[in-house]
């Protein structure tokens, strides 16, 4: 029986979303999922015949309530949140199948209960690890990770990390369906600037990751406003230590939250790696498969969100003068924990210009120990008001969980007048600054051919640039600088310092200096002559198949250096020698020679007095003659005589 498999990606194309404030937000939501599996089976012989058929399919959501999970012509089970169907087909030359599930999606609402720090320098787990490590398509771009850490600079909060980034991607990407399914790598969509759900999730895991956060691709369907109606969708999970994984949809804006009508069928570390597999197992002759899998998924009920959080509108002052700048906050309440949440909008007229935001353009978290002030400076247009009126502008701010909010704040000829300094100056800043660098100094306290090696590893454990790091290399009074530029947050920079010295002990000092900061490691190390050795090999040349033979291997210490210790690795058998001589001869014995050439690894292992080790190797090549018959048949009647003669 023949087995193989075929690949199926999930993700085709991504559907296009388009965010408004127009849009209702459901806190759960049933939806009917249905996967149509049609395989076409080409016999390319006449007598082939498929057997059996597996699939290991995401086929079921991964998330909610699930019943009614139903499968026709075949057999299901569900394991390890996938679907795996056996059927027993025979000679067939189209195979259908239609897997049914109904599920209750709940709207995603993380609450956070703490906050880790940033960096987190605690260290995650083997398991999370794995999603820190760059692929083929999330992969590491030392562009990417500079604009990360422009970005990030300054963040001590785990959280604010992820949405800042996430509101970078959410505004740096065009959707743009002309370059949907083309598997770009996060490089080509840095430098395209173009993509569809796919390359948001792309790029936003491999900046993640450029920072030190845990990231992974998730895969499924999702509905869109735009043609009112599911498709294939794609967005990140990223790892918070001490709570798990949240969802961060930079196509939707949703970002430390998720609808309800997100259905996740599978993640992955790489968009490449989400895939459903097909093995199919035939018996006589040879036959392909052709697969397609279409789903369709329909919201049969859904509940209406509850306002979860409440704000109010605030003013530096209730009247202004055209032209003047001014100060608007959105002030949000105590939270039950720390609540991420995305998609922030500000509707105003159209006499005002937003000039800057702080605290990220288009994210609040949300906190259980303080009201939270997300600010706005507005400036007012230069417009007409006759004397002793006033004109009233109005303001509207919207908020997933919260939904709308108004305003509203007076223009008179009468009003205040701030600058745009002035307005600055009442804002709340909490950004704390951290500039750290670990280093890690490594030298050998023994060297051979009169250099010295130094490796310092510099690790950004701040959430700053750090602009400039100075390395001191200090070897008997000589010294030597080399200046390292811009070590980006979370980057790890290994640096080699290579210097010629004489041979004897020497004091080595290194000193690391970034800023006021100053790390300095002192160390002894003895420059001596590297070990060397000479060594010749002979054997019997008239070898015979079959037999075995003694190869003679002496060995010289050509160098007259003191070697402690010798390892002699021959035919898989290791041999070691203790020398106290300079000369040393071994009997090595081969086994049975095949018929002419016959090829043995020689491997030499040798430490001096540092236990240093040195290796040779060389293949040894020894040719044995095949006999004739007749020799053969000589020898075979010698050896009958002689077992005769010693009877008597």
């Amino acid at each position: 029986m023949v087995v193989k498999k075929i690949i199926f990606a999930f993700i085709l194309f991504c559907i296009p979303f388009s965010f408004s404030r127009a849009i209702e937000y459901y806190d759960s939501s049933i939806i009917s999922v249905e996967n149509q599996i049609s395989i076409d089976v080409l016999h390319i012989d006449s007598d082939s015949l498929l057997t059996n058929l597996t699939y290991s399919a995401y086929l079921a959501p991964q998330k909610g309530g699930m019943y009614n999970i139903s499968c026709k012509d075949c057999k299901v089970v569900y394991e390890e949140q996938k679907y795996i169907s056996g059927v027993f087909l025979g000679d067939t030359n189209r195979v259908e199948s239609v897997f049914h599930s109904d599920v209750i999606i709940n709207r995603e609402i993380n609450r956070i209960e703490k906050i880790p720090n940033y960096p987190y320098l605690n260290g995650f787990s083997d398991k999370i690890k794995n999603y820190l490590e760059y692929t083929n398509l999330s992969n590491y771009d030392i562009n990417i990770c500079q604009k990360t850490s422009e970005i990030i600079q300054g963040s001590s909060n785990y959280l604010e990390v992820i949405m800042k980034i996430s509101s970078f991607v959410s505004e740096y990407i065009d959707y743009d369906t002309n370059y949907g399914n083309k598997g770009y790598t996060a490089s080509q969509i840095f430098d395209l600037k173009k993509g569809v759900c796919g390359d948001f999730a792309v790029l936003l895991i491999s900046m993640l990751r450029c920072s030190g956060i845990p990231a992974r691709y998730a895969g499924g369907y999702a509905y869109s406003n735009l043609i009112n109606d599911f498709g294939p969708h794609a967005w990140a999970e990223v790892y918070v230590p001490e709570y798990g994984w949240i969802s961060v949809d930079s196509t939707y804006g949703q970002s430390g939250w998720l609808d309800s009508e997100h259905i996740k069928f599978d993640d992955a570390n790489d968009s490449s790696n989400s895939k459903t597999m097909f093995f199919y197992y035939y018996g006589e002759g040879e036959l392909s498969l052709d697969s397609s899998i279409i789903t369709k998924a329909e919201t049969t009920n859904k509940t209406l969100q509850k306002k979860e959080i409440s704000a109010s509108i605030n003013f530096n002052t209730n009247e202004i003068k055209p032209e003047s700048y001014f100060l608007m906050w959105i002030e949000f309440d105590e939270a039950d924990a720390y609540i991420p949440i995305s998609s922030a909008e500000l509707s105003t007229t159209s006499s005002m210009d937003v000039i800057s935001k702080n605290n990220a353009d288009d994210y609040v978290i949300l906190s259980p120990e303080k009201k939270i002030k997300k600010y706005y400076i507005i400036k007012m247009d230069d417009v007409e008001i006759e004397e002793n009126y006033y004109q009233t502008h109005s303001f509207s701010f919207y908020m997933p969980l919260l939904g709308n909010i108004s305003g509203e704040i007076n223009v008179s000829n009468d009003g205040e007048y701030f600058s745009l300094l002035d307005v600055r100056d009442l804002i709340e800043f909490e950004t704390t600054e951290i500039s750290s660098l670990k280093s890690d100094i490594t030298i050998e306290n023994v060297t051979y051919e009169n250099k010295i090696l130094s490796l310092v590893e510099l690790q950004n454990t701040g959430n700053m640039i750090v602009p400039e790091a100075e390395i001191l290399l200090e070897i008997d009074g000589n010294k030597i600088k080399k200046i390292e530029r811009d070590i980006l947050v979370s980057e790890t920079r290994k640096v080699t310092i290579e210097n010629e010295t004489s041979l004897g002990a020497h004091n080595v000092s290194i000193i690391v200096k970034y800023g006021s900061n100053l790390i300095q490691k002192n160390f002894l190390v003895n420059a001596v002559s590297k070990p060397e050795i000479y060594f010749v090999y002979d054997y019997l040349k008239e070898a015979k198949e079959g037999e075995k033979i003694n190869i003679t291997l002496n060995i010289t210490n050509k160098n007259k250096t003191n070697l402690t210790k010798l390892e002699v690795v021959f035919n898989e058998n290791v041999l070691t020698f203790y020398p106290e001589t300079d000369n040393l001869e071994i009997i090595l014995e081969s086994p049975q020679l095949s018929s002419e050439n016959n090829k043995f690894n020689l491997k030499i292992d040798y430490f001096d007095d540092y236990l240093k080790k040195s290796t040779e190797e060389e293949i040894i090549e020894v040719y044995a003659k095949s006999e004739d018959i007749l020799s053969i048949i000589i020898n075979l009647i010698k050896e009958l005589l002689n077992r005769i003669s010693s009877l008597f």
